[in-house]
């Protein structure tokens, strides 16, 4: 009679222990999933503060201007940049380059459709130098970050001139192209390592990897 009593509690502590574990892995399935929606969300909230600083350190602000010699003829050039729009780690970049001389104006538009996560790390801020052209006024320090071995930039391009003559302008037609790199220039130092740093941020949040030791490359 003792050993089936026994036998009875045994089985019945069994029996609750079985009947437990769906529930406490039911529970443990909840708490990760909630986990895991609370780290997607704030990881969301941290790239949409970097992209918004990153905006803020590029627009108003990559502008630069030259004086540029060619072919025994002068003109000016102003260049600049801007991120014209984000969803996520997608991001536009529009630059326009306006050349200004005695025949009238030419504007080369760059549009580059960039996904941060394919960029690379660390952002780069360099001397830009050029044999043809020279800064009205400071050095021009140019941000760049190269897209991963074997990436490429989407982008297109589009001549639009207005001769100083009068006659009929011309525009071109976008083509498409692509590019190695996202980058843009600035005259001042501290906005230039303000806007590498943003995006320097923005891509490692997207995931972008940093740029391979060159034994490393392909």
């Amino acid at each position: 009679m003792r050993f089936f009593l026994v036998r009875t509690v045994l089985m019945a502590s069994a029996l609750s222990l079985l009947q437990s574990q769906p529930l406490a892995c039911a529970q443990e399935s909840r708490n990760e999933a909630t986990g895991e929606k609370r780290v997607a969300t704030t990881d969301k909230r941290l790239l949409a503060q970097a992209t918004t600083r990153l905006q803020q350190a590029v627009n108003g602000k990559a502008v630069v201007q030259n004086d540029c010699q060619r072919r025994g003829k002068s003109f000016k050039v102003e260049e600049s940049t801007e991120i014209v729009e984000i969803k996520g780690c997608e991001a536009t970049f529009k630059t326009r380059k306006r050349s200004t001389s005695a025949d009238g104006v030419q504007q080369l538009e760059f549009t580059l459709f960039a996904n941060l996560a394919e960029l690379t790390t660390p952002v780069s801020v360099e001397p830009a130098t050029s044999a043809e052209c020279k800064s009205v006024s400071t050095p021009i320090l140019r941000v760049a970050s190269r897209a991963q071995p074997g990436k490429k930039v989407r982008a297109t391009m589009q001549t639009i001139s207005r001769p100083a003559d009068g006659n009929q302008a011309s525009d071109e037609k976008p083509a498409a192209t692509t590019r190695n790199d996202v980058s843009f220039f600035f005259h001042d130092p501290a906005m230039a390592k303000r806007a590498a740093r943003a995006l320097d941020r923005a891509v490692k949040l997207c995931g972008g990897q940093e740029w391979p030791d060159e034994d490393d490359l392909p």
